[in-house]
């Protein structure tokens, strides 16, 4: 079982951050002793005999060495601790922690999101997203809210998708290792938003203009004249005149950088802004070149960053020559001696150049990465799972030990169906089963269009648009009340079904929001409307008048129901599905439980 791989990954890499603190804590005390030799050394060699100077400076290089391997060690840490904050996170999963996930997609959700991503829990609090998330990138966090949202892919996409998953899921250490990447970028980066690498994206997109030839020619002139001078005064050639034109020529050159600063800071502050990110990239992209993949997707998606480590090389290489200008001694040194900020600016635009165009699509490609080991996770973390055929022709859906992915897979119960272009009415009595199932059916089927395992011990479906009306709301500043709000939804339902697209339609509790006679009126005309060749309906309700519509020659209707029995200890509840209608009610043993009869 995977969470067991999990597991004992977790006490072996506990096990080397134990073993990384003892060696972190000697280093730390060799420092302190070899630099106090250091000290010892000089005052030795000071006061006693210059012979004492060759253990100082011996001290030294000790000292230097340590302060490296102490790097060397704190950073292996780093990577360890992120590591074990990933594996606690896939365990999580397991526990149901996930709900503490501090990243819930919910930022993705507006006014123009279909209904279903609140309906079925895709974004927000205790979602599906929120679950599934191990994207530590905006590009990835957006994406993985594109596909759980987007409308229905062809089924070439979803068969691509869904083999790129399984071989993810796969590779546990693979996955391990590259999210642990992310997380350390997101440390590390100073600001890790779409509003700061969109706008690094953007200045490489546009790429600014070139220095004129002027400058080009002046910023190799001008250091060279001033060098030649001032190194001719130190050797002693016409020591005062030579070391006067040195003085001037470095003041020109402060001068203009002084004038040219705004015009260059443009240029090279969105980098300054980007380079926490480069390093964490950098290794990013060199862990996913180094894998092999036997998918297409994946394969193209590795050939498309071919080459980003080296380019991001030597990206880091102009970002650290850009962090020294912003010490003001090494502007006066650098920007007084080597023209510094028109030569940054001039490699930084070199690169803009050469890699400007590829930037967004290396990103994008840690972003889908991201988004398949997130698709990936149920076959990750549950015991039953199986990744679902996609049938040709539709509507179709049939599947077996169909579980609502986001409850408990010890506790959550699991229910067969197989349907093609019916209409099922559900009745049960109140917190059977009937909401739980509608989402289970739900769920399952955008994890299925997105490529990812299900829930169940068998799932197929053909691609189908998915409709929902569960989670209805009033909108009190529009004057929309709960019960038009349904009716805008199942109106957006009837008008798809005229374009004879394969559809799911999944209706909690019809119009429950208005009077019964009105309810069974408008919920019958409703499902004949829906009950369309190209369509699948799946419809709870407390009405038992609408199983009638079993015997309607124009609806192909199936009546199913979730039941209870008593006990001394109270209602019981086995959340199985069975045939026909239900024969049961509890609404007054609930009142009676709660103390209101």
């Amino acid at each position: 079982m995977k969470t067991d791989f999990y597991q004992n990954r977790l006490q072996k890499i506990s096990r080397n951050i134990l073993t990384i603190h003892r060696k972190l804590n000697m280093l730390s005390v060799g420092r302190i002793g070899f630099f106090l030799l250091f000290l010892t050394g000089l005052l030795l060699g000071y006061y006693k005999h210059t012979t004492f100077y060759i253990l100082g400076i011996i001290s030294l290089f000790l000292f230097i060495a340590l302060v490296y391997a102490y790097s060397s060690q704190k950073q292996k840490e780093r990577y360890l601790l992120a590591q074990e904050q990933v594996l606690t996170r896939m365990l999580d999963r397991k526990t149901g922690s996930w709900k503490t996930f501090s990243e819930n997609g919910e930022k993705f959700l507006n006014e123009n999101s279909p209904p279903r991503g609140k309906d079925l829990d895709l974004l927000g609090k205790n979602s599906l997203y929120q679950y599934l998330c191990r994207c530590h990138t905006a590009y990835g966090r957006q994406m993985l809210a594109i596909r759980l949202l987007s409308d229905v892919p062809n089924r070439e996409t979803i068969n691509s998708n869904q083999q790129a998953i399984k071989e993810l899921s796969q590779k546990e250490d693979f996955c391990l290792e590259l999210e642990a990447l992310g997380q350390l970028m997101e440390q590390s980066a100073r600001k890790q938003d779409n509003e700061i690498i969109e706008t690094f994206i953007k200045l490489a997109e546009t790429q600014p203009p070139a220095q004129p030839i002027f400058w080009k020619v002046l910023m190799w002139i001008l250091p060279f004249i001033t060098l030649f001078f001032l190194i001719s005064a130190i050797i002693g050639v016409n020591s005062t005149t030579n070391l006067g034109i040195g003085f001037i020529g470095i003041l020109l050159e402060l001068l203009t950088a002084g004038i040219c600063w705004n015009q260059n800071n443009r240029i090279l502050a969105p980098l300054l802004d980007f380079a926490g990110s480069i390093g964490p990239y950098r290794a990013i992209f060199a862990r996913i070149e180094s894998e092999s993949f036997h998918s297409q997707t994946l394969q193209k998606l590795q050939n498309k960053i071919a080459g980003a480590e080296t380019a991001l090389q030597t990206l880091s290489s102009v970002a650290t020559a850009v962090e020294a200008r912003k010490n003001p001694f090494g502007f006066l040194l650098l920007g007084g001696l080597c023209m510094w900020d028109f030569h940054c600016a001039d490699r930084f635009t070199a690169w803009i150049t050469r890699y400007g165009k590829e930037i967004r699509s290396w990103l994008a490609v840690v972003g889908e990465f991201e988004t398949d080991m997130s698709l990936a996770v149920p076959a990750n973390i549950r015991r039953e799972f199986v990744f679902p055929v996609i049938e040709e022709n539709g509507p179709q859906l049939c599947g077996n030990s169909i579980k609502h992915p986001l409850l408990p897979e010890e506790t959550a119960v699991g229910n067969g169906t197989c349907l093609s272009a019916q209409t099922c009415i559900i009745t049960g009595s109140n917190m059977s089963g009937k909401t739980t199932f509608l989402r289970s059916i739900g769920l399952n089927l955008i994890l299925a269009y997105a490529g990812a395992p299900t829930a169940a011990a068998s799932f197929s479906a053909s691609p189908m648009w998915i409709f929902t009306s569960m989670r209805v709301e009033d909108n009190v500043s529009e004057g929309i009340s709960t019960f038009y709000a349904e009716l805008l939804r199942i109106k957006d339902m009837v008008e798809f079904s005229s374009k004879k697209i394969p559809m799911i339609c999944l209706i909690d509790e019809i119009f429950k929001g208005t009077n019964s006679a009105d309810r069974i009126v408008g919920a019958t005309e409703t499902i004949q409307r829906l009950s369309v060749p190209h369509s699948i309906v799946l419809v709870s309700t407390h009405d038992f008048e609408l199983c009638n519509l079993e015997n309607n020659s124009h609806v192909k209707a199936l009546n199913f129901h979730f039941s209870e029995h008593y006990t001394d200890d109270g209602i019981q509840f086995d959340y199985k599905m069975s045939p026909g209608r239900c024969r049961t009610t509890n609404a007054q043993y609930l009142l009676k439980m709660a103390g209101i009869l």
